[in-house]
């Protein structure tokens, strides 16, 4: 994730001058019980800030026509025409194939209209032997991401969640180096786990890399 440092003020010239933005926030840091977030430079300097002096920068997705995409995926299609103006994309397809286009091959039109919106994230399939013509669909292509990044995505969130619900109590008050949750936090935690797995790997159909 990248993140914005938004205040400086009575920070040492040392951090200040290791600061640039964006910066690449690595994980919240905890000593003494005191919460920091710890950043990275492109020089690979690290820094750790209270977390009010930063904010989270938003990517912000778009086609190359500038518009906002969504596809259904749950609808099938007769053909280019119903595709392109079921999920308004008059725009695109008029960029792509020009004003007045005529729908020919269906699949690969579809195809190419995709590519041209999300490169290698959807595949146009044909669906054989029903009934009606309605037998088009657009499936999302399966992505594979590092294990270990995908574990450390979602434990992130997953701790963001039970850190917001619980509060201070969220980890036990003892006397080691290394936080710990509550046992009521540790079961949320663990609840939240799965259920963003879940969601991870069903809704965007990211899969993690097995070795």
């Amino acid at each position: 994730m990248k993140v914005k440092v938004i205040n400086t003020d009575s920070l040492d010239k040392e951090t200040i001058d290791k600061i640039e933005n964006p910066m690449k926030f690595n994980r919240w840091y905890y000593e003494n019980d005191t919460k920091f977030a710890e950043i990275e430079n492109s020089k690979g300097n690290i820094i750790r800030i209270f977390p009010e002096r930063i904010k989270p920068i938003k990517a912000t997705m778009k086609n190359k026509s500038e518009h906002y995409i969504s596809i259904d995926l749950d609808q099938r299609y007769m053909s280019t025409y119903h595709f392109v103006g079921y999920n308004e994309l008059s725009n695109v397809a008029n960029m792509l194939w020009g004003k007045g286009w005529i729908a020919e091959d269906d699949l690969s039109q579809i195809q190419e209209l995709l590519d041209h919106v999300h490169e290698n994230m959807y595949t146009v399939h044909l669906i054989a032997g029903l009934r009606d013509d309605y037998d088009i669909e657009v499936r999302l292509n399966e992505r594979v991401v590092d294990n270990s990044d995908f574990i450390s995505v979602i434990c992130h969130l997953a701790n963001r969640v039970t850190e917001a619900k619980f509060g201070h109590m969220t980890y036990a008050d003892n006397d080691s180096d290394t936080l710990e949750y509550t046992e009521d936090a540790q079961d949320f935690f663990n609840k939240q786990y799965d259920e963003i797995e879940h969601e991870i790997i069903h809704r965007l159909n990211v899969q993690p890399l097995q070795l």
